[in-house]
């Protein structure tokens, strides 16, 4: 079960935790004066059979034994509780009391009986039907409709049998009272209670709204990091979202170098091809017509290669780590099929020398590792000049493997070096070969996605030296 307000859910969790306990304590305390007083009413019912004990043993007091001596209940009294029965009776304290009793006279009552069973006096509520069984103790009966709640004693002294009883809904009433007294102070603590909880509930979640606020105003470009002060758990959550703008702010800053970089980079292509579509409209001969054909073509090609790496940079940057995949990939495989798909005048015009152990392995994304060693080869033999060697090798160490990739060429002065993996650099040995600058960006990044480190190197005798060295 999920909530779709957290304000909610506090309020409705914590005042339901707040009643049950207030209502659990005042159910105890219910239960506790309840039988208190039953245990009072108990006592009394004792006590009233042993106030008539007392009486009934002075011989002068029930002189005459074959008739009933009914002790009356005033007539007040007896239209008080006709009053009640009638549901025309005003229930507080003056009008229960009267000069000549309470109106629970009615409701009480008391007998005594021979030991063969005639009843020789009894109150005037009390003459029809016996209130208890002769049998010592408190015991429980119907009578008329009411339950009684009544009290044996037998007098060995006159051999008589005295009855104190009461109904029970006097006990019922009173308990009634008390669930009222007991309710009001439920309601009067709850709602203080609970008018507490709403401020705090609002003061506790007060930042978190604070924290939307802030999150509503930013512009769709405000990718800053949110600063401000937040509860400790409310903490990871401004963490996280500063982390994702910070992500989003990459990804944005990478789509605008690659829109400015594909803009920039096309531009001088687009304006070479359309002189040659217009040369091509205007040649006058065959000759005319296939120069400007060619152009044409090696404009395209052009085109066609820069677009592929500017993809395969786009490709290479909106990947933060690597796969989950990540597996052992033996070099040696990728290094025949990269050679074996290059055109083949490109594969005859140089000599190879490749020196790679069967067993050297990298532990990373086997799609990332052919894209290196695809573009480190590609540059090998696009900067090799005719006849050139290229040296392809791989020496393990004890926790790393080191991939080198060498060519022969010209010599690279110290600024190339540094510049080299930047975007669209190219040395000025370089500028007179076609292509675009992003081969050796490429690699370098996916060096950093593999965690090794790269290096180059152009000795004295010329060309290339690119070494990378992986962890192992």
């Amino acid at each position: 079960m999920t909530f779709r307000s957290i304000r909610f859910l506090l309020l409705i969790s914590v005042n339901l935790v707040v009643i049950i306990v207030l209502g659990l304590t005042a159910w105890r305390s219910y239960r506790n004066t309840l039988h208190e007083l039953d245990e009072l009413f108990d006592a009394e019912l004792a006590q009233i059979t042993r106030f008539i004990q007392s009486m009934v043993q002075n011989d002068q007091f029930l002189h005459d034994l074959e008739h009933v001596k009914v002790i009356k209940i005033p007539e007040v009294i007896k239209e008080i509780e006709a009053e009640e029965e009638l549901e025309d009776y005003e229930d507080d304290s003056e009008s229960e009391r009267h000069t000549e009793g309470h109106r629970y006279e009615t409701k009480i009552a008391f007998q005594v009986w021979t030991a063969d069973k005639k009843l020789v006096m009894a109150s005037e509520n009390a003459l029809d039907t016996a209130l208890a069984k002769m049998t010592e103790g408190y015991q429980e009966t119907y009578i008329n409709g009411f339950q009684w709640i009544a009290f044996a004693h037998y007098d060995e002294q006159t051999n008589y049998w005295i009855f104190a009883g009461q109904r029970e809904d006097v006990r019922n009433e009173l308990s009634g009272y008390l669930a009222d007294d007991q309710l009001y102070p439920i309601l009067l603590t709850w709602v203080p209670i609970s008018i507490a909880v709403f401020f705090l509930v609002n003061l506790t979640l007060r930042p978190i709204n604070e924290f939307v606020e802030q999150l509503t105003r930013r512009k769709a470009d405000q990718l800053t990091p949110i600063q401000g002060k937040l509860p400790r758990e409310i903490e990871p959550i401004r963490k996280a979202t500063n982390e994702l703008f910070a992500r989003v702010n990459t990804y944005i800053e990478r789509e605008n170098r690659f829109i400015a970089d594909a803009s920039h980079e096309l531009r001088t292509p687009l304006a070479g091809l359309s002189i040659h579509a217009d040369n091509l409209l205007e040649a006058d001969n065959l000759e005319q017509t296939q120069t400007s054909a060619q152009a044409i073509r090696r404009v395209v090609r052009r085109m066609t290669h820069l677009v592929n790496q500017l993809l395969s940079m786009a490709r290479v940057d909106r990947q933060q780590q690597l796969s989950l995949e990540a597996k052992a990939i033996a070099i040696e495989p990728i290094v025949t099929q990269v050679i074996a798909q290059l055109p083949a005048d490109c594969v005859e015009r140089v000599q190879w020398n490749i020196a790679i152990e069967k067993s050297a392995k990298v532990l990373g994304n086997d799609t990332l590792i052919y894209a290196l060693l695809r573009n480190l080869i590609e540059n090998a033999v696009k900067f090799s000049p005719e006849n050139g060697e290229i040296n392809v090798s791989t020496t393990a160490n004890q926790d790393t493997l080191e991939l080198t990739v060498r060519n022969a060429g010209a010599q690279l002065s110290a600024d190339d070096l540094r510049r080299l993996g930047e975007r669209f650099y190219r040395s000025s040995t370089s500028q007179q070969t076609e292509g675009a600058g992003l081969g050796l960006s490429i690699v370098q990044r996916i060096v950093e996605l593999h965690q090794a480190t790269i290096s180059y190197a152009s000795p004295a005798t010329g060309g290339l030296s690119v070494t990378i060295t992986f962890k192992q």
